[in-house]
């Protein structure tokens, strides 16, 4: 994708523009492509006839990690504390418009509703607003972390509001073992899970009746409360959005020399994360030959197959099984 981008910011061909990228640590969408000083650079550099750096401190990059999303939520449930609907209505302030794809965030905040629950009808809407403050950076869990502290919050509003016990009405919830795999309304596909086992062993772990009852016998005055809380975390990963290629698709590329020797030319790169540790373990398992004598190449386009890069884990969720597919 940055080769696309550059190509078209410096009316070239894209088999004239080459990039290559070498292991650079995590960043959370922070390197994703679009930076306009990426395409700045490549102009001096044609203008100058000379290679051209770009340096830049920490205090050049003012992003920020934080969130700023205001929340309207409307519930519809029975008395039986099962939840038949909800509507999300959210506006984002993402600060600054930049090049980061933090506004992104906000997306997948809507996207991720209504997590490990079995709500059959959900209407999440979302608006991004631009203002004078920092922009947003993406960072974990890239929006989808308030999503599930919306729904937690719907479980004990509802749970206050029938006097129910909040894991009770959680577990009336839960998606059933045999709905699996299970498609939100928003078209994630959730393939597995034990959620009310998970839930019943946690209880059964922490002594529920045990604090309940300690929490009632405690005195009016002690100065140290005992509470209990109790929260799920379901978050879509691998770049998993539905209807996109990114979601879906990448490329591999599996060579095997007279010698025995294995190349895998992936389309996925590298967080510094082992990836391509992992790739090469994949292929020797389906090649039956020893980890050693494969070579992962990643983040050359002049040399791998045209891929979308690592983000949100999909490096090796989508990569992987590619490399799997090409062995």
């Amino acid at each position: 994708p940055l080769r696309a981008v550059l190509a078209s910011a410096l009316r070239l061909g894209e088999e004239q523009v080459q990039v290559v990228v070498p292991d650079v640590g995590g960043a959370f969408g922070l390197k994703m492509h679009g930076h306009p000083e990426e395409p700045l650079v490549c102009v001096l550099s044609r203008i100058t006839g000379r290679p051209v750096r770009w340096t830049e401190r920490r205090s050049d990059c003012l992003l920020v990690g934080g969130r700023e999303q205001h929340h309207e939520v409307t519930v519809g449930f029975d008395g039986d504390g099962r939840v038949r609907a909800l509507r999300d209505d959210l506006v984002a302030n993402v600060g600054a418009l930049g090049a980061a794809p933090g506004w992104g965030m906000a997306y997948l905040t809507a996207l991720a509703f209504p997590t490990g629950y079995d709500v059959q009808v959900v209407d999440a809407r979302f608006r991004i607003v631009a203002t004078n403050k920092s922009p947003w950076n993406a960072s974990r869990g890239y929006g989808k972390e308030a999503t599930n502290l919306m729904m937690e919050r719907v479980m004990d509003l509802v749970a206050r509001e029938l006097g129910l016990d909040p894991a009770e009405v959680r577990h009336r919830n839960l998606i059933a073992d045999d709905a699996f795999p299970y498609k939100t309304t928003a078209g994630l596909n959730i393939d597995s899970g034990q959620y009310h086992l998970a839930l019943d062993r946690v209880r059964a772990l922490v002594d529920e009746p045990g604090v309940r009852r300690g929490q009632r016998e405690q005195s009016a005055d002690a100065t140290v409360r005992t509470g209990l809380g109790l929260a799920f975390e379901l978050t879509p990963e691998a770049g998993g959005t539905p209807g996109t290629l990114v979601g879906g698709f990448d490329t591999s590329t599996v060579r095997v020399a007279p010698s025995g020797q294995v190349t895998v030319l992936t389309g996925v790169t590298s967080p510094g994360g082992g990836n391509d540790t992992g790739i090469a373990q994949i292929v020797a398992d389906r090649l039956g030959v020893a980890p050693a004598a494969i070579t992962v190449v990643q983040g050359d386009t002049d040399r791998c197959p045209y891929g979308f890069g690592n983000f949100s884990g999909r490096s090796m969720v989508v990569g992987g099984s590619a490399a799997a597919l090409a062995a």
